[in-house]
């Protein structure tokens, strides 16, 4: 859980090792006002999200969703499937491990939520397998933030262009050295940088704090550990070009919402806006040898269903 501009609560999530098999290539189409956008990856997002779907999947499992056993079973599949089984280095094997199906994960998030005992059952079996896979630990990492300058129009941000009640800034190199070290002998050791999107903010200026803060060492505290970073959607070229810094951890990027509508509704004006060119980030980020990858959602904007089974597909 992290807080970000205007302290709208998300959630990041961060899969384990998982089997994932891409759909197809869409065939092509006639040109649209992403058309460019889309060509590099060679993917459609409609296919990656697909709407008609997840609300299928819904509405198809609420009778299953009332049967216990039905829910139980589910359970005791998503903790078997936690284990990675049959597997060495010589023979290969299923080295992955596995998480719910689509129709698994709506039957779980249409369970009658009032049912205590069996809601209890499944934050159970969360936490197990959450530490089977994770262990008994907690990260926590401080966020930065190097500049506000914006021209989206995202409704829930303070950092909003149309926000005139903001002073826009950024940080020098100075305040930047200044924030780490502060941090550092706070005894954080891992950092989320992030940034608005704007111009006057570039990614050459971007890269170079990341630069200044890899080097940035107090004594005795030592350094940060792990930089990871939340910044707006980039090209496949601008992926590579962080990813040869080689001192970025996660690059994360929330779509916000994966419901189309609210997220028209949520984000009027900017480059954020192009909903299908946000779902192809993680696209770009892997082709641009970026190979850690957050995604997340800013729960309330959409029925949390319809967000947790949209996270999956991507």
């Amino acid at each position: 859980m992290v807080s970000r501009a205007g302290g709208a609560p998300h959630v990041q999530v961060r899969a384990p090792r998982t089997r994932h098999t891409p759909p197809p290539p869409a065939p092509p189409g006639p040109p649209g006002p992403s058309a460019n956008r889309l060509l590099p990856s060679r993917r459609n997002p409609a296919e990656i999200i697909d709407h008609g779907l997840i609300e299928s999947l819904l509405e198809s499992t609420k009778d299953a969703a009332k049967d216990k056993e039905n829910v139980r079973a589910i359970l005791n599949r998503a903790r078997e499937r936690a284990f990675l089984k049959e597997w060495t280095p010589v023979t290969g094997g299923g080295e992955y491990v596995q998480g719910l199906s689509y129709e698994e994960m709506a039957t779980l998030l249409n369970t009658d939520v009032e049912d205590e005992g069996l809601m209890q059952e499944i934050f159970d079996t969360a936490f197990a397998i959450k530490e089977r896979i994770y262990g008994n630990r907690i990260v926590l990492f401080a966020p930065l933030y190097l500049a506000n300058y914006c021209i989206n129009d995202c409704q829930y941000c303070a950092f909003r262009v149309k926000n005139p009640g903001i002073e826009r800034t950024e940080m020098t190199m100075e305040e930047v050295v200044r924030e780490v070290e502060a941090l550092e002998e706070m005894g954080h050791r891992r950092l989320l940088v992030l940034t608005g999107e704007s111009p006057k903010y570039t990614f050459d200026r971007f890269l170079e704090a990341l630069t200044v803060m890899r080097d940035v060492k107090t004594d005795p505290c030592g350094n940060i550990r792990r930089m990871n970073v939340e910044i707006p959607a980039i090209s496949v070229s601008d992926m590579k070009r962080l990813k040869s810094l080689d001192c970025v951890g996660t690059y994360t990027l929330f779509q916000e919402t994966y419901h189309r509508p609210t997220f028209s509704m949520m984000h009027l004006a900017g480059p954020k806006s192009d909903y299908d060119h946000r779902v192809l980030s993680m696209d770009r980020a892997f082709r641009g040898g970026i190979d850690d990858v957050g995604i997340g959602v800013l729960f309330g904007l959409h029925d949390y269903r319809f967000e947790c089974l949209a996270l999956l597909m991507q």
